[in-house]
Parts: C-alpha cells; structure tokens; sequence
C-alpha cells in the first residue's frame, strides 16, 4: 500500500487517523511538533508500519525529506484547539506555509493531498442550513486564515497527477476533543450556566465518522479538486446535546440559565475576576461558543462524492467513547 504523511498527527484527529490507517495495513509517517503524553518514536508496541517524529514544519529541508518518502499527505496542520499541545507553536493553517507545503508536495512525486479545513469558515450561520456554494463569511483570524489557506490547496485543482481536496468538517467531537474536555471540565464544576436556554442548534460529527471520511479520499477520485463539507447525521439543540453529555461524562446538568445577549460581557466580568480569585469561571469561550454558535449543514455533496454517510448520532457516539471520561 502506499505510504501516507499525516501532518498534525499530535491532534485528536490526527492521532486517531493515524491509528485507523495503521490498523489497515498503511506504511504511516506521523508528523507533528507535539504528541499525546507517552507517544513517541521509540514507545513500547508501537507499531511497525508506523513512524512517529516530532517536526517543526518551518524546516523545509525537512519538510521535503519526508515529503519524498509519501505518495497521500493528509494535511490536518492548524493549532486550533490543538488537543495535546494547545500552548505551543505547533503549526499554522498561515497560508503561505500551506502554500510552500503543497506546492513541494506536489514537486516531490505526491499524488493525493488532503487538507483538513474548518466549517468555521462560514461564520455564525444563525439558523441558515450551509454546503460548499453557501458565501463564507470568517469571522475570526483563525477563521480568515483557514479560508485563505484552502485557496492556496485548491489553486492546484485540475492537475492530474497531483489531486487536491479540501475537507470542511464541522466540530469533530471525542472524549480526546479540546472542546468536549474543556466543557466538561466546566460542566463538573457544578457551576456552569446556560445561555439562552440551549435552543442554539450544532450538527457535531464524530471521530469515528471523521475517520471514514478521511479515509475514502484516499481512493476517491471523485473527490479531485473539491470541497466538501462533513457533518453530523442532523442538527440538534445542545439543550439535548447536553442530554447525552452529561450521563456519559458523568458531570451535572447546568443549573443556572441567563439571556444568550449577556453571556459575552458577564464571561468577560468573571473571567477577570477568577483570575483575580485563581478559580474556574462559569462562562469560559469554551461555554461561550457552545451555547451561542447557530450552524447547520448540508452534506448531500460529500454523500455523493464520498459516499459518506455518518453511522453516530450525538447520542451514540457519546456512548462510544464514555469511557475516555473515566
């Protein structure tokens, strides 16, 4: 099989794929700068078609190097909520590394490229259902730069001998996601509040299903030069998200509720205060974005292209990883 480069392995996602593509056989080279504790190059039972390196992706000489050794490079290299390393430099979705990436990816013999992107980059959707022709509208600088970092992959759509995709997912949820352990971190405080009452409206993918997307681009030519958004099942309120997270992370319902409009300036309030205090807020950015993001998706295309079909409901792929919480 061919040889697959995983860059930004050190992710929850990208941990995860990596394992999923040992276990079918792949040769599998695992960049990042950072990895789960106790994962490295030499750890015991680690896998033989596995090779695990910590990389600073601003060498080019060697960058290039392993580049050579690849034929797929997945490419899921944004510090965004980075699971393991989320205080470090670990590597940008800035489109001009992107760019110098998949321009010598493709110089080196590489013959698929996918880069991971972001449905952040639609912005807050407020109850509009988004696919890949719906208008992105980036409203943070991460969000910019992921956007403008997608043009530099799809700048190379067309050609033949080298297929580019680029992948929209949606919030990618896990017991290892920085999301998930940040709002259930909050949740066991006993002391989060609710905005709005939950009635905002999330349509979360689970790993599981991430993976089975991942994974079909590999073979998929189909997929050559497009953009395609992943998503969940259906979207759901997180009042009833909160319905499947709660039992499976064993952790109290939110007792507290308050307008969604005062969430912003009351979690700037608390949260100079807890650090004046050295406690945990109630409203974290975390709590922030869950309780006020409106997203919902359309995912006819990557069915169609991929034949991607997610298995897991919320509720389903909560259970499935519970016992990550324990």
């Amino acid at each position: 099989m061919a040889d697959i480069l995983v860059v930004g392995a050190g992710g929850h996602i990208g941990y995860e794929l990596c394992l999923s593509l040992v276990n079918e056989g792949h040769q599998v080279i695992a960049l990042d700068y950072a990895f789960p504790e106790g994962i490295s190059g030499t750890m015991e039972g680690k896998p033989e078609n596995l090779l695990i390196e910590r990389c600073d992706f601003s060498d080019s000489m060697a960058m290039r190097e392993w580049l050579e050794k690849a034929k797929i490079v997945f490419h899921l290299g944004s510090t965004h909520l980075q699971a393991f390393a989320e205080e470090m430099s670990v590597w940008s979705a800035d489109p001009t590394s992107v760019k110098i990436v998949v321009d010598m990816a493709r110089g080196r013999g590489v013959e698929r490229f996918i880069h991971v992107s972001s449905t952040a980059v639609y912005g807050n959707l407020a109850g509009k259902r988004a696919n890949e022709q719906t208008p992105t509208q980036p409203q943070s600088a991460w969000a910019k730069s992921e956007l403008a970092a997608e043009q530099e992959v799809l700048a190379f759509a067309g050609e033949e001998d080298f297929r580019v995709t680029v992948l929209r997912p949606c919030w990618v949820f896990s017991a290892t996601c920085p999301r998930m352990r940040k709002l259930v971190e909050t949740l066991k405080t006993g002391k989060c509040i609710s905005l709005g009452g939950g009635q905002n409206v999330r349509q979360p993918l689970y790993i599981r299903d991430m993976i089975e997307a991942l994974t079909s681009c590999i073979t998929s030519d189909s997929a050559a030069g497009q953009t395609l958004v992943l998503a969940g099942p259906k979207p759901l309120k997180t009042t009833d998200m909160l319905k499947s997270i709660c039992p499976a992370a064993r952790c109290p319902h939110p007792k507290f509720n308050m307008p969604a409009g005062l969430g912003g300036p009351l979690a700037g309030l608390l949260g100079s205060l807890s650090g004046l205090l050295k406690m945990k807020p109630p409203i974290t950015p975390t709590t922030l974005e869950f309780f006020q993001l409106q997203e919902s998706f359309d995912i006819a295309k990557a069915k169609e292209v991929l034949g991607f079909e997610p298995k897991f409901s919320f509720r389903d792929g909560m259970k499935d990883c519970q016992a990550g919480f324990s």
